[in-house]
């Protein structure tokens, strides 16, 4: 079985930070789930993992990604057996952080 095991580093870009159409506990799940994100590249946590972790309802959480979600700034994926059933939730981040260039070397400085 997989386990939720967080990075050391949540990254909350500011397109997510300086939203005010979305409330900041749903800008904390946000950085949670980038905290989250796997080699796989998507946070497979349930709604139980982040009640757990914050003391949130399941109606909360649910609104949180909900909000997040129509704000564009995660996209949610269900897998489901062959019965129609939800095995598991995929939830993937919509903002990346801006690519870090390095600095342009200036051949004429000594």
């Amino acid at each position: 079985m997989e386990s939720n095991q967080p990075n050391y580093y949540a990254i909350i870009p500011a397109d997510v930070r300086y939203d005010e159409s979305i409330p900041p506990n749903a800008k904390l799940l946000y950085g949670e789930i980038s905290a989250l994100i796997g080699k796989e590249g998507f946070c497979y946590a349930s709604n139980a993992y982040f009640m757990n972790l914050y003391g949130f309802s399941d109606p909360t959480i649910s609104r949180l990604i909900s909000q997040l979600e129509k704000a564009g700034y995660i996209r949610r994926e269900m897998e489901r057996d062959d019965s129609g059933q939800v095995k598991r939730r995929k939830l993937y981040l919509s903002v990346s952080a801006p690519d870090i260039q390095p600095p342009i070397k200036n051949d004429t400085t000594l």
